[in-house]
């Protein structure tokens, strides 16, 4: 069955999506585990772990962008660039920090899927972007690669959803909202490639 690719990545797609990914924006306000939300965490002492989390913020407001007008401004594409890498830094730094070696294998997975998201989040805008195409999207998968590096190194940390007699550990309700986002992320980053891929055959 061959899909329709201008159909498939038609306005419509992209607005059902800017709107579900507030659902990032409103789980920095939830308990995420341990009756803590990302907001607590950042002014606490977890802030290192949190922090990328806001990215959902810039990602948002970065959609809405691309939705009513196809681009972002160069000043909001260099907002989007260094808010990402620095996130990414922060990622990193917890990973590399020497607390976080895996003991066990779901420690492992927290430990090495977060580097291989940001490392596939690099190839994607550096090594994707042939005869400068689309580049537009590239600020977006930036900051959208990072908050899933991040997002999904807490919720594999954290699994499983409940721990406890009264669940305080594990998943909370923050932490289904900022599924939801990653999930919203993923789906945009694949329509972003799949346009990608329809303009590069055209080109």
């Amino acid at each position: 069955m061959k899909i329709n690719l201008r159909k498939l990545n038609g306005w419509n797609a992209h607005q059902i999506l800017a709107v579900t990914g507030i659902s990032g924006i409103i789980g920095l306000f939830l308990p995420f585990s341990w009756s803590t939300s990302p907001l607590e965490a950042l002014i606490g002492d977890a802030w290192q772990i949190a922090s990328p989390a806001f990215l959902s913020v810039f990602i948002t407001f970065a959609t809405i962008r691309f939705v009513i007008s196809g681009s972002l401004f160069k000043v909001e594409k260099l907002i989007a660039y260094i808010v990402g890498l620095m996130a990414a830094g922060v990622t990193l730094s917890v990973i590399f920090s020497g607390n976080m070696w895996p003991t066990n294998f779901q420690e492992l997975l927290a430990y090495v899927i977060p580097i291989v998201m940001l490392l596939l989040g690099a190839y994607l805008v550096l090594g994707k972007s042939k005869k400068g195409l689309s580049k537009e999207h590239n600020p977006l998968i930036a900051m959208q690669m990072t908050y899933l590096a991040n997002c999904l190194m807490c919720l594999i940390a954290f699994w499983p959803p409940k721990v406890g007699e009264w669940g305080l550990g594990g998943w909370q309700i923050g932490a289904y909202f900022c599924l939801v986002a990653s999930v919203v992320y993923l789906i945009q980053i694949a329509l972003f490639l799949l346009q990608r891929n329809e303009i590069s055959e055209h080109a």
